[in-house]
Parts: structure tokens; C-alpha cells; sequence
């Protein structure tokens, strides 16, 4: 149980981290690393929501 919340909180980790990238592309207009990060940040979501129903 323990392991399994590690594994949510590193995935959340790599959720912030693709935020954190998606915002200077914004303030940069970079449509590139815009589409970069948001599909780092949809690839986390799909991996956190599976742990979250796996839990159940």
C-alpha cells in the first residue's frame, strides 16, 4: 500500500512538472512545446487514473 502511494505521488510529480514546462511555452507562444507538454500532461493523467482505480 505504501509503494502504491509513492507511485501516485511520483506520477502526480511528473504531472507538475509538465505544468511547469507548459507555462513558459505559453508566455513564449510555442505552439511546439505547448503540444509537448500537454501530451506529457494527458500521458500522466491517463497513468494516475489508472493506479486510482487499480486501488479500488
Amino acid at each position: 500500500m505504501m509503494f502504491k502511494n509513492f507511485e501516485i505521488y511520483g506520477w502526480l510529480m511528473f504531472f507538475l512538472c509538465g505544468l511547469l514546462f507548459i507555462i513558459p511555452a505559453i508566455a513564449n507562444k510555442d505552439i511546439l512545446n505547448f503540444l509537448v507538454g500537454f501530451t506529457w500532461i494527458v500521458g500522466c493523467l491517463i497513468f494516475i487514473f489508472s493506479l486510482y482505480h487499480r486501488k479500488k
